[in-house]
């Protein structure tokens, strides 16, 4: 593996996670508490490992099935929501795998559940004692996914004109041009905010990126385009008509999802494309 891509994975998220998982990992095993009788250290850090591993894994697995699921939420409520979700088989698997390894704290659980049932026993395990940890690292993650910013490569580094990238001049120091990945980076024909995000849809392709929406209107040059929304700003040469609803204009583009206009903005819209009503 080359300097450069062992750079750039240390200098992800995905990285990011990693050492979180393990620093965190080897620092619950080296506590009493997570002792087993006759164990040692690397078996405990391997079990803190797959714990906080598993853990991240619900999380983002159902964040992901979410946001495939819907568009209507914000990706901050999309995530808590998986946070509580994932609780639940998140807290089955590990409890199933602390019983399994005989760990300490869990050992009454074993004999409970011959005398309870199954439900009685690991409700309040899970409640009490997994619960309240799941939270702490969903909370975590939350934080580093939307208000950490990581991602700094050699190719994203590079000045624009030595990416040879299919793009106006006019547009050569558009800095959030720079964030984008180099399969999708081009002309902007379509930008959306999203939270502290914002999504830039160019004819490579759409990607979502950490911008201010903000931001970018004050770098795009104002002949390259026009905001026609709080939310949404589209190139000139992107819209291909528009029509009148019972929620106002609605303009539709050659790439991206018709996009709606608010009441502010549909004179300029008039003004700008009368010949694509």
């Amino acid at each position: 593996m080359s300097t450069s891509n062992i750079k750039k994975i240390f200098l992800s998220k995905t990285g990011i996670y990693l050492l979180l998982i393990l620093v965190l990992a080897f620092n619950l095993s080296s506590h009493t508490f997570a002792y087993w009788p006759g164990d040692n250290w690397w078996l405990r850090s391997a079990y803190w490992v797959l714990y906080i591993g598993l853990s991240l894994s619900c999380i983002f697995g159902f964040f992901y099935a979410l946001s495939g699921m819907t568009k209507k939420y914000s990706q901050h409520l999309l995530f808590l929501l998986a946070i509580l979700l994932s609780w639940i088989p998140f807290g089955l698997a590990i409890t199933m795998l602390d019983i399994a390894t005989a760990r300490p704290e869990i050992s009454y659980v074993i004999n409970d559940l011959q005398n309870t049932g199954f439900l009685p026993t690991l409700l309040p395990v899970m409640v009490l004692v997994i619960l309240p940890k799941h939270l702490a690292f969903g909370g975590l993650l939350y934080l580093l996914n939307f208000y950490v910013h990581i991602g700094v490569s050699e190719e994203n580094d590079m000045p624009l004109k030595e990416k040879s990238l299919p793009m106006d001049l006019t547009l050569a120091n558009v800095s959030f041009i720079r964030k984008l990945s180099s399969s999708v980076a081009a002309e902007p024909l379509l930008l959306q905010a999203q939270e502290h995000y914002l999504k830039v849809t160019t004819e490579l392709g759409s990607e979502l990126i950490l911008y201010k929406f903000g931001q970018a209107m004050r770098e795009v040059p104002a002949s390259f385009g026009v905001q026609i929304h709080r939310s949404f700003w589209v190139a000139t040469h992107n819209v291909k008509n528009w029509s009148m609803t019972d929620n106002g204009i609605k303009i539709f583009v050659h790439h991206g999802d018709p996009v709606p206009v608010s009441r502010r903005f549909e004179q300029i819209v008039k003004q700008q494309f009368p010949e694509a009503a």
